[in-house]
């Protein structure tokens, strides 16, 4: 067991590794060109520009102390820099909600919908579930802020209101958060409750009908004991299998959710720097770190799965 999770460990680290120089590589493959067309006349001062840039970011260095250099000021960009900090700390707080409001909502949906198989429960909850799919983030995201901005007087933009947003943390103060936090953390969730919720459902009921299940229900044991102590575990393993790709897709969708609802988060930077077409700047920083929340989140799923099923092993 400890050795599998060395390994595993192990296996995140050059996860790591392999995307954050893959990242290296194609900032500093264009070379650094930053002259526009229409900068023509600027280009004794744009060379110039060029070169203190190349300097600075370790292009005229070699490769893997350019890197190691890169890596160390993306590592002081996100901890020293107030604005890339704090917004990263937003999207990480926006991104743990998200996980954890989905996983409690659809465990709840796909455990029940299971057991009242082909009922009237099963077949509303599984109804909202595909309508949740086809219905685009960005689209429901405007119809909630308009909802909240004309029936419940929620000021659009930020994770507070006006009031409260240089105070210390009081219960008023939580119930503001928890109410602007509400809408994306809702508009984020739909789509993955949706298919997590159909996933642990079918993996349920093919477990129900195992002969073990109905041995133990046979003996006289509850139906609900019975379901929660023995196929509940064995239909986790493909519902946590895929845990860590669910953070991709959140960053995926919750960067126009983001701009949408004008949130303090990494999203609204990461589109400015793109039309800004900023190769040096906030954008590659952005993905790094964005990229290590992506191998952290595949690494605890693993971990769980080598948790919950002792069969699984990660060879070498």
């Amino acid at each position: 067991m400890f050795y599998n999770f060395l390994n595993r460990i192990l296996i995140g680290f050059f996860t790591m590794f392999v995307i954050s120089f893959a990242l290296y590589v194609f900032i500093v493959a264009p070379g650094h060109n930053n002259l526009k067309i229409n900068e023509l006349d600027r280009l004794s001062q744009q060379l110039q520009q060029n070169d203190n840039i190349n300097y600075y970011s370790g292009v005229k260095n070699y490769v893997f102390k350019s890197y190691y250099r890169w890596i160390k000021g993306s590592y002081k960009a996100i901890k020293n820099h107030s604005l890339l900090s704090e917004r990263a700390m937003n999207t990480f707080i926006l991104l743990s909600l998200t996980m954890f409001f989905t996983l409690v909502i659809s465990f709840l949906v796909g455990f029940y919908s299971a057991i009242y198989k082909d009922s009237f429960l099963d077949r509303g909850l599984m109804f909202f579930g595909t309508l949740g799919i086809a219905f685009p983030s960005f689209l429901l995201a405007l119809l909630l802020l308009w909802v909240t901005i004309q029936w419940f007087d929620v000021t659009a933009g930020g994770f507070f209101s006006t009031e409260y947003l240089e105070k210390e943390w009081t219960l008023g103060r939580l119930l503001d958060f928890i109410k602007h936090i509400s809408i994306p953390v809702f508009v984020l969730s739909i789509p993955q409750i949706s298919v997590f919720a159909r996933i642990l459902r079918n993996n349920m009921i093919d477990e129900i009908n195992s002969p073990y299940v109905l041995v133990a229900l046979s003996k006289g044991l509850s139906k609900h004991y019975v379901l929660i102590k023995y196929p509940l575990r064995l239909a986790l393993l493909p519902f946590v299998s895929i845990l860590g790709y669910i953070i991709p897709t959140l960053i995926s969708q919750s960067m126009i959710v983001e701009v949408i609802l004008n949130l303090p988060t990494l999203g609204p930077v990461i589109l400015e720097s793109i039309l800004k077409r900023d190769g040096l700047g906030y954008a590659p920083v952005i993905l790094l770190f964005l990229g290590f929340l992506t191998v952290v989140g595949s690494t605890v799923s693993d971990l769980l799965l080598l948790f919950l099923d002792k069969r699984i092993k990660y060879d070498n």
